[in-house]
């Protein structure tokens, strides 16, 4: 049995777009929507080999906001694990997930990329699993071809020890940012076995991650036009599934 740890960080306190965790589109808080998207990626996970059957949804949260973000635990339809730590040390907040499940996988996604497509979330595990990849992302901008808003990271527990072992040889974001220093050294290590996941087409100039109202307001505006072809269909007797 192969247990992987799905780790969303978030927080209110973004600086370009305060509380923009919580902020709603179509109804839903942004994390709402990430939320969805891992939970019914999960499902996908359990719908293939029983060895992927075990899964912990985390969020990783700031523990200066952690009365907030129990009081949204509290009333949220979904179930997982609050795991708090330092505002700008992220990369603490990975350790304590991983001292308290000991995962054979961690991944790693942002609550500013609410729409990243289940079956993508899916897909990568499946892939790192099968192939017992140590590191694998669509994130490396040298040949990124995925759009920005989509972003996932996938660590085998070797890997995570690997960088929490040398990651303060790095600089000092490289805690906050969690995997910079990995991507800038994965290349020298012998043993480590990468992996990327790519598109069709490079749409890596498209961004639909959110950190300012800027953008907030057009994919609210592009969320509201998918909501009225999804209506449209439905009205006409089709049957709406989400990619």
């Amino acid at each position: 049995m192969i247990r992987t740890c799905i780790g969303i960080q978030a927080r209110l306190s973004s600086t370009r777009l305060k509380g923009k965790a919580f902020m709603e589109i179509h109804g839903k808080t942004m994390v709402d929507h990430i939320l969805d998207r891992v939970s019914s990626s999960i499902g996908w996970f359990s719908r293939n080999e029983k060895v992927y059957r075990t899964f912990d949804m985390c969020l990783l949260v700031p523990k200066s906001e952690i009365l907030e973000w129990k009081c949204f635990q509290a009333n949220s339809r979904h179930d997982f694990w609050l795991i708090s730590g330092p505002m700008g040390d992220v990369f603490r907040r990975y350790e304590t997930m991983v001292d308290q499940f000991n995962p054979d996988y961690v991944m790693r996604l942002t609550a500013d990329c609410p729409f990243i497509p289940s079956p993508l979330i899916s897909k990568m595990a499946n892939i790192a699993i099968k192939n017992r990849f140590d590191y694998m992302t669509n994130t490396f901008q040298e040949f990124r071809t995925m759009l920005d808003g989509h972003d996932c990271e996938i660590m085998s527990s070797r890997c995570f020890k690997w960088l929490r072992k040398n990651i303060d040889d790095g600089d000092e974001s490289d805690r906050e940012h969690v995997t910079t220093y990995l991507k800038k050294n994965c290349f020298d290590i012998p043993w480590m076995k990468l992996a990327t996941l790519t598109t069709g087409i490079d749409m890596s100039q498209f961004k639909f991650s959110i950190d300012t109202k800027e953008e907030f307001d057009e994919i609210v505006e592009m969320h509201e036009k998918k909501m009225e072809k999804d209506f449209i269909a439905k009205k006409k007797g089709i049957s709406v599934y989400e990619f």
